[in-house]
């Protein structure tokens, strides 16, 4: 069986120092699974449920971690039309609302992974909610057994929000 797709949209790709020799897919994917950003989604995201792609909301490459780059609609456009991503995990604000925008199915917008007040209890509620919408989406019968899921609907589209205090984590409809 098939695992659905999922399209991890990050805000922007930064130079750590490596990239210095022009771009490689390989070199930044290995700076990137070193990162907090790298190492906090693989808390965040049910890694043996998917197929696991990643866009960033800009196409350009920053000068580090600081960097701003502006979001490209028509970048993130193309990367939605060749991943054809099953649902999409935005992360951080820029990321958020260009998603919101421009992708009309199952969405989870968090917080930007190397956030530093982000907690593990919101990347494990996420993991959460999209494993269990995974489970769905391919035994769509399951749903009426678990209604006390965050992933009840087909169409799922929550934002979850880092919050003080006991719980800590903000489930939005979005």
């Amino acid at each position: 069986m098939d695992k659905p797709r999922i399209l991890v949209l990050l805000q922007n790709a930064y130079d750590k120092g490596s990239l210095a020799q022009g771009w490689s897919p390989a070199r930044w994917r290995c700076e990137f699974e070193s990162s907090r950003t790298g190492v906090r989604l693989r808390v965040a995201v049910p890694m043996e449920r998917f197929e696991v792609r990643y866009a960033n909301s800009g196409n350009g490459i920053g000068q580090g971690p600081d960097a701003k780059i502006p979001v490209n609609c028509a970048h993130v456009c193309r990367a939605l039309k060749r991943v054809k991503p099953a649902i999409v995990l935005a992360c951080g604000e820029q990321a958020s609302r260009c998603a919101q925008i421009w992708h009309h199915g199952p969405l989870v917008c968090i917080p930007h992974p190397a956030f530093r007040l982000l907690t593990n209890t919101l990347l494990e509620t996420c993991n959460r909610a999209l494993s269990d919408w995974s489970v769905f989406h391919i035994y769509p019968n399951w749903r009426q057994r678990y209604t006390r899921s965050l992933a009840n609907s087909p169409n799922m589209r929550i934002q979850l929000k880092q919050r003080r205090g006991p719980g800590g984590v903000e489930v939005l409809s979005i």
